[in-house]
């Protein structure tokens, strides 16, 4: 095992726990939003994009989760109840995790029968897909100021691993720390507006901080 062990840790068991090894209630109320967005849990990202691009957003988007308002509370709980276990409310720690994610530095051998031993996200277009299920239950208030901090988050991770681009099998180097604190000061200050926005672009933000590039940084 590679990088911050505890981090390492909190993610393998978010991801047993939201998705490998998830509950039967939890993979009901998958399969309910599944069916309400067309089949995948990442339709809820495809009706997001499409309708926080139409002059009727917030409202159209509202309309359309509000039938979703029960299986999203039993996502929010299940997340929340495992990033609490390591991450307590304004816990200073859950920052530095959200960077290791998105760096790529956290290596985990159990992930092996997976095909990724990295603790990343798969797909950039992932991060949009749980910016959509954090606005739905936002918008429905369902935890509603612990999603809004997380959602700043969840975007600077995105933006972190835009840079680094990981590999998902291989120990990756860590961003220089200057690169690292101009993410943070850009991404971890935006309100949810300027979020949505950001999350317009797919896969990759469109700016990460003024005069970057998008890509693997170069000193």
């Amino acid at each position: 095992m590679h990088g911050d062990r505890w981090a390492n840790e909190f993610w393998y068991q978010f991801n047993e726990e939201t998705e490998l090894a998830a509950s039967s209630q939890l993979l009901d109320a998958y399969q309910v939003i599944a069916s309400h967005t067309g089949g995948s849990i990442r339709g809820l990202r495809d009706r997001w994009l499409s309708l926080s691009r139409l002059p009727g957003y917030p409202q159209n988007f509202i309309s359309f989760v509000t039938p979703l308002a029960g299986p999203l509370e039993i996502v929010s709980s299940v997340q929340l109840k495992v990033i609490d276990r390591f991450y307590p409310c304004k816990s200073e720690g859950i920052t530095a995790a959200f960077a290791f994610f998105g760096e790529g530095v956290l290596y985990d051998p159990r992930q092996t029968d997976i095909g990724h031993e990295v603790h990343t996200m798969d797909d950039l277009a992932d991060y949009h897909t749980w910016h959509a299920f954090q606005r739905a239950m936002m918008f429905l208030g369902i935890n509603r100021h612990r999603w809004e901090e997380l959602a700043r988050l969840t975007a600077f991770a995105w933006a972190v691993q835009s840079v680094a681009m990981p590999g998902q099998r291989v120990v990756n180097p860590p961003l220089p720390a200057s690169v690292l604190n101009r993410l943070a000061s850009t991404w971890l200050c935006l309100d949810q507006r300027e979020l949505d926005e950001a999350f317009q672009s797919v896969p990759r933000p469109k700016h990460l901080y003024p005069g970057s590039n998008i890509g693997r940084y170069a000193p």
